[in-house]
């Protein structure tokens, strides 16, 4: 009865573990700047940012700048353009206004502007994402 109990104390207690660590989100290696940046869709030359699968870069925003992709009308994506794999601010992820995979120039990874992964190249993981709100005539992006 007793070596009974034991096992299942044991699956217990690796079950609490790996639930526990599963819920740690993980940092990621592209430094943390605490930001809040206001756009006003309204403004004529904020257009583009309504336009679904459109990208568009503004510098001075985050660690290296950032990238905004307009999913379809009222669902954005913002994104560090720093590289997770070569973490300088030399290094950026471009994107072609209308492409929906943005590149590092440096190592040549990809990655999809819907979720922010690498689809190829060394990059070890996906661009920082930013917390995205959203009225009809405003985006806020903040870091914290």
């Amino acid at each position: 009865m007793i070596k009974r109990l034991s096992k299942y104390f044991i699956f217990l207690l690796i079950f609490l573990i790996v639930g526990v660590s599963c819920d740690k989100k993980q940092e990621s290696i592209i430094p943390s700047v605490t930001f809040y940046f206001r756009i006003d869709l309204t403004n004529p030359g904020n257009s583009s940012l309504n336009i679904p699968g459109v990208s568009t870069f503004i510098p001075g925003v985050g660690y290296g700048g950032i990238i905004v992709y307009c999913a379809e009308q009222g669902v954005h994506y913002v994104y560090d353009v720093t590289c997770p794999y070569e973490v300088s601010l030399s290094c950026k992820v471009e994107s072609k206004g209308s492409d929906i995979v943005g590149e590092c120039p440096c190592c040549k990874s990809k990655f999809i502007l819907l979720g922010g992964y690498p689809t190829e190249g060394p990059a070890p993981e996906s661009l920082r994402q930013y917390k995205v709100s959203e009225t009809p005539t405003t985006l806020i992006i903040s870091n914290n």
